[in-house]
């Protein structure tokens, strides 16, 4: 190696590290003390073992309709190093730096250039795609599917491409093993090198085919046994609610990768595009067809004569790929936000693309210092919305122990849900939180939520003494909803039963979200209600 490639090695290992520290930077104002959302049902189950030996049962039994016993048992190690959620939110950021370091070295594999290798983990690394993952306990899932998924990766190609040094392709099988017990979503590894080996290879089709075959043979094989084990006992133990996942309807797979590829390119708050979009449809799918076509017309003329080297670039077809592939296994489900982490790989190789093709660099320059701005700016406003939430979790679970104190069992309304794009209580976790810092499991009736936003204030109107109203103006951030989630409601006057009582929504927002909802029972009230105005609990007096 000579002394000018020894130097930009050089730099690029300063230039890696310093994109480390400035992730770090931008995340930390949200590395909170505080647990929220389901990370109280997950902790309640995977704190009690005994030692590690106890702890290592969670390899041997379900966990409703899931099997990751690797995060469970990483709860479980997190819980023996502190019981604060600090120390949980700290072991996910350093999950996802440890992922961004090895990224870039399967990088340079894959794309046999350093400072490519470099720019695709950069934007991997800033990302704010990826907030849920860290800023969320059990956001921890992906991240630990996702360290063994490069890992696994990265151990292939050094087999592949370096030496044939069979313990490379044995550490892969581990890792992906390891990553089978970790998220579903790395059954699409076999696919994703199959293809991965038939772009890279050169020469006969035929032959290109049957090596790939033969290099992924053994990772089928077991993704083979592990669908079949998984199908068996994961349909049988619940049918019902692995049906969301395996929604398959042509509509609903295009509906998922357009809310996906649209999260990637987007790099702002999504709430406030969601809401828009629920509002006026017609409008916002106008708005975005023109930018879409407008930033077709300047990649064009800046690309002039590039196009034909852009679309049989090999790293642009790999791009795709990535993206489709390694969202198969989830294709069926919701378009949740968080399973883009690994996804999120496709877009920084489809940057890299753009960059091999286009001749005029001035003009990549300005849309990726675009990004570069945008994403830190996006990550520190996150940051410290995780940071409000923190402080809001705290108050109400003070308010909800104290309560729980005088009634074991009540309605609410108006339970916290999240604040902005962060979550407080949402399903059951606030039995959950109570039980986890007190011991005490209340029964909380819960008859319906509310997200908070700064400007949100809930204004209570009695009805006599036979129910009570709420409204609010709802906004991106700000709204209601009802159990289990429902959030949007195609007319007025729908009428939900909800534990004991009827809950009518009588007013709706352009986004479909109720303005207007009324709590009615009939006959005597069983039990106390209690409800939420936007800043304390109050007891409903009739």
């Amino acid at each position: 190696m000579n002394t000018p490639e020894i130097s930009r090695n050089r730099w690029l290992g300063v230039l890696l590290t310093a994109t480390l520290a400035v992730t770090f930077v931008c995340y930390q104002k949200g590395m909170t003390a505080s647990f929220s959302s389901d990370d109280y049902p997950h902790l309640l189950k995977n704190m009690h073992f005994q030692d590690a030996f106890d702890a290592l049962t969670v390899f041997f039994e379900l966990d409703g309709r899931e099997y990751r016993p690797m995060v469970r048992f990483s709860v479980w190690l997190n819980y023996q190093i502190a019981q604060d959620a600090t120390a949980f939110h700290y072991t996910n950021l350093v999950l996802h730096l440890a992922i961004v370091v090895c990224l870039y070295f399967f990088l340079i594999l894959l794309l046999e250039n350093r400072m490519h290798a470099f720019l695709a983990s950069l934007l991997f690394a800033l990302h704010p795609i990826h907030t849920t993952n860290i800023f969320f306990i059990y956001g921890r899932t992906d991240l630990i599917f996702g360290f063994f998924y490069i890992n696994a990766l990265l151990m292939f190609f050094i087999y592949w491409k370096r030496n044939r040094d069979c313990k490379f392709y044995i550490l892969s099988l581990v890792f992906f093993v390891l990553g089978l017990l970790s998220k579903e979503m790395t059954a699409s590894f076999p696919m994703l090198i199959f293809f991965i080996l038939m772009t890279m290879d050169t020469g006969d089709l035929r032959r290109r085919m049957l090596a790939a075959l033969r290099l992924t043979s053994i990772y089928l094989l077991i993704t083979c046994v592990y669908i079949a084990i998984r199908g068996y006992y994961w349909w049988a133990d619940d049918s019902v609610s692995v049906k969301v996942y395996l929604d398959y309807d042509p509509l609903s797979v295009l509906t998922n990768l357009a809310m996906w590829f649209f999260g990637l390119f987007y790099p702002f708050d999504l709430y406030y595009m969601r809401n828009w979009y629920e509002s006026d449809t017609l409008h916002f799918l106008s708005i975005v067809l023109l930018i879409f076509i407008v930033s077709l017309a300047i990649i064009h003329v800046a690309m002039r004569n590039e196009w034909r080297t852009f679309l049989n670039d090999k790293i642009l077809h790999m791009s795709g790929i990535w993206f489709l592939v390694t969202l198969l296994p989830i294709i069926g489900g919701n378009a949740h936000r968080w399973y883009l982490y690994i996804p999120s790989v496709g877009f920084s190789l489809f940057m890299v693309a753009v960059l091999r093709s286009m001749r005029r660099k001035v003009i990549f320059t300005i849309i990726l210092s675009a990004f570069l701005i945008s994403y830190p700016i996006e990550l520190l406003h996150q940051a410290a919305i995780w940071k409000k939430q923190d402080e809001i979790a705290k108050e109400l679970l003070d308010q909800l122990q104290s309560i729980s104190g005088e009634s074991a069992t009540y309605y609410f309304a108006n339970m916290p849900f999240g604040y902005k794009s962060s979550f407080l209580f949402t399903f059951d976790s606030a039995i959950d939180a109570i039980s986890f810092h007190s011991g005490f499991r209340p029964d909380i009736r819960i008859l319906s939520y509310v997200n908070l936003s700064d400007e949100l204030d809930i204004e209570r109107l009695y009805v006599g003494g036979g129910g009570v109203r709420f409204r609010i103006e709802p906004d991106a951030y700000g709204y209601f909803l009802f159990p289990p989630v429902r959030r949007r409601f195609e007319s007025e006057d729908t009428i939900l039963k909800i534990h004991e009582t009827e809950v009518e929504i009588d007013a709706l927002s352009p986004a479909g979200t109720a303005s207007r909802y009324e709590i009615r029972w009939h006959g005597r009230r069983l039990h106390p209600l209690y409800y939420f105005d936007g800043e304390r609990i109050h007891l409903f007096e009739q």
